[in-house]
């Protein structure tokens, strides 16, 4: 359950955020209403950048944002709508870690690149407990795709190797002595069944009389 921190609000930014949070969540009624206004308000009006505008005068980096910058990266989202949404009385807190978008259609498995980095929020919502929103409006690193035909092949391979190179790492010395012994034991019998196979296609070809005579 939420608790006093995740309503919390820096005095310093309530007289700012205070105006924009009635604002945009005017009419709203629910919480979940008042996320889903304020998450619209920063994905249409605001613009996605990894070079955000700093303030040139001394102001909180979120207040900047939300007045004057008006661009920033996800976490200049995340914190907006988080301390938005606790001005319009409703828990939020930011989380980070990775937004999966891109999927390996050759390994059949997800891949997360370092791009991928994401932060976002979740907010309390009576009834349904804490719930996932994204403010970030999309971008090509979180918008889902598949990788390319070539480039999935490459990265099945590396991904089979890594898997490998971790299994060999883990394993016993008496582990890794016996998948040995058993693959050598395996390539002599191939060879065998091999030899087999050519002396007995020899033999029925020996035997076979030739064309002049039958």
């Amino acid at each position: 359950d939420p608790t006093p921190e995740d309503v919390a609000v820096p005095n310093e930014l309530r007289s700012t955020l205070g105006p924009i949070a009635t604002d945009w969540a005017s009419g709203a009624t629910t919480a979940r209403a008042k996320l889903i206004a304020i998450e619209s308000h920063l994905r249409t009006d605001f613009q996605y950048s990894l070079e955000p505008v700093r303030p040139e005068r001394h102001e909180p980096f979120l207040v900047h944002f939300l007045i004057h910058g008006r661009r920033g990266h996800c976490e200049y989202f995340a914190t907006a709508m988080a301390m938005l949404a606790r001005q319009a009385g409703v828990p939020a807190r930011v989380v980070g870690g990775y937004r999966v978008a891109e999927h390996n259609p050759v390994g059949g498995y997800d891949i997360v690149r370092e791009k991928n980095a994401h932060a976002w929020v979740e907010a309390w919502v009576d009834g349904e407990g804490w719930r996932t929103f994204d403010a970030t409006p999309a971008t090509e690193a979180n918008e889902s795709h598949e990788t390319s035909r070539l480039l999935a092949v490459t990265d099945a391979i590396a991904a089979a190797w890594d898997r490998l190179a971790d299994a060999i790492a883990r394993a016993s010395l008496w582990q890794i002595l016996g998948a040995l012994a058993a693959a050598a034991v395996a390539l002599a019998l191939a060879r065998w069944l091999r030899a087999r196979r050519a002396r007995a296609m020899a033999m029925d070809g020996a035997s076979t009389p030739l064309a002049c005579f039958t």
